[in-house]
């Protein structure tokens, strides 16, 4: 929602550098309106579950205090062309039709806000002309789309 996406979440995925999770969350406990359960440490927000995710388990991408992020509406977002290649990525890993669905959908929103801010091809190393081949293919039925990959500067 915050680059413009009108997709509906069911979480949001916090990422915070190795061995930062509890102070995470006690970051978030401080914040007020977070609710964390005692015990399994699910975490919420008015409803919303957040899910704080760490690399390289959780994110597989590299992700420390220096990684990129951009300010939006007073909220530090991962730079946009790494959620891509974090996406590139995860959609190949998932097992339940519903994840890969919802990460086309994401990478695809992404590709057409590439459009008008380019990137370039070195910032989303997953994004091979072999997955964007794959992808294209799979999930881009439409001309429309299937454009998407060269209109965003990948090649």
């Amino acid at each position: 929602m915050l680059l413009g996406s009108q997709r509906l979440t069911q979480d949001v995925d916090f990422v915070v550098p190795t061995g930062q999770t509890q102070a995470a969350r006690q970051e978030l406990r401080n914040a007020g309106g977070f609710v964390i359960e005692p015990g399994t440490l699910r975490t919420h927000y008015q409803g919303v579950e957040i899910e704080i995710l760490t690399p390289p388990s959780l994110f597989k991408e590299p992700y420390d205090a220096e990684t990129p992020t951009i300010e939006v509406q007073q909220v530090r977002v991962l730079k946009p062309a790494l959620i891509l290649n974090a996406k590139c990525r995860s959609i190949l890993g998932r097992a339940n039709e519903d994840k890969k669905r919802t990460d086309a959908e994401d990478i695809i929103f992404l590709l057409r806000w590439f459009v008008n801010k380019k990137s370039t091809a070195a910032e989303v190393p997953n994004a091979t002309k072999q997955f964007c081949d794959w992808f294209t293919a799979t999930y881009c039925p439409s001309a429309e789309n299937q454009a998407l990959w060269t209109q965003a500067g990948f090649e």
